[in-house]
């Protein structure tokens, strides 16, 4: 069975270690009908253990049989779980977000784990975290530092801190502290998530590269992006400097802006459906610069296109 493919940046992708996974997965043991929010490794060993669990997460390749597979903020099921566990994006929004989705879905009473950034993580950021706690008080008795939290190191980190202009945006802490949530009553639903922006993704193996559908270039071809290291993204933080001139994007840290996505994607299309690296690099003859990046030759293991939303 395959596993999941590489971290991609645009989903935030970072995953617990192995110690931490395990540590988690104990403390979800017992209860059937687990929520499990942006977290595949604990909802792989929770299901391998016999625990009704279900996964919430855009990625669609996580080897979990109950995968829904959407954006969390979208995800509205109210009363149906007996616990929920959520790692969402380490940024105020997204985490107030998660957190109603996961309350939602236990009720009252109802008991939610959540991953949040440490005091460290960045200027302001502890109290930023207080900040959106104290919003969330008046719907849930909170718990601060349950458990100490570990990541494993993606490679688009590892790219991006390896370069010379590695710096605070260039690297995440790898911990965080688990809150918990007693739910008092139910808070309302987050917005529905906007489809103003949306990226096509190409998941080859265990690469994937994202086209953003309206590009972000105004000369033709694929060029750099500036504040890039040539074609290497020196960044982790949704805050980078430029970050919006990205339009391509790889799961190794690879970027690039274009003004005509819509050529980009069909000669990925049939680059990933040659039979031969030939064929494949052939079809590829118009956008040249992406057979400087580490796209897989086929023949493939697997090849999945889809689409998810900014």
């Amino acid at each position: 069975m395959n596993g999941p493919p590489l971290p991609h940046p645009l989903d935030h992708d970072w995953r617990y270690d192995e110690a931490t996974a395990e540590m988690l997965t104990g403390m979800l043991r017992g209860p059937d009908r687990v929520l499990a929010l942006g977290v595949p490794s604990v909802a792989r060993r929770l299901e391998a253990e016999g625990t009704i669990v279900t996964l919430v997460d855009r990625q669609p390749l996580h080897g979990v049989s109950n995968h829904v597979s959407s954006e969390v903020e979208d995800f509205d099921v109210q009363d149906a779980f007996a616990l929920a566990l959520a790692d969402p994006p380490w940024y105020s929004r997204q985490f107030a977000d998660w957190a109603a989705v996961a309350a939602r879905a236990v009720g009252e009473a109802g008991s939610v784990l959540l991953s949040a950034w440490p005091q460290d993580a960045r200027p302001g950021a502890g109290p930023e975290l207080d900040g959106i706690l104290e919003e969330i008080r008046p719907w849930a008795d909170v718990e601060r530092r349950v458990a100490e939290l570990a990541y494993e190191q993606p490679p688009f980190e590892k790219i991006a801190r390896a370069s010379d202009a590695a710096g605070p945006l260039s690297q995440s802490p790898l911990r965080g502290e688990l809150v918990r949530l007693t739910v008092k009553w139910k808070p309302p639903a987050p917005m529905p998530t906007k489809a103003d922006r949306e990226w096509i993704r190409f998941t080859v193996d265990d690469y994937q590269i994202a086209v953003l559908s309206d590009g972000t270039g105004r000369l033709p071809g694929i060029h750099t992006v500036p504040d890039a290291k040539g074609w290497l993204w020196p960044f982790v933080s949704a805050r980078a400097p430029g970050i919006e001139n990205i339009a391509i994007w790889s799961s190794n840290g690879e970027v690039a802006s274009t003004n005509d996505p819509a050529s980009v994607v069909a000669a990925l299309r049939t680059a990933f459906r040659a039979e031969n690296a030939a064929a494949f690099e052939k079809a590829l003859v118009l956008q040249p610069e992406l057979l400087e990046w580490s796209l897989p030759r086929p023949p493939y293991r697997r090849l999945m296109e889809w689409r998810h939303r900014r």
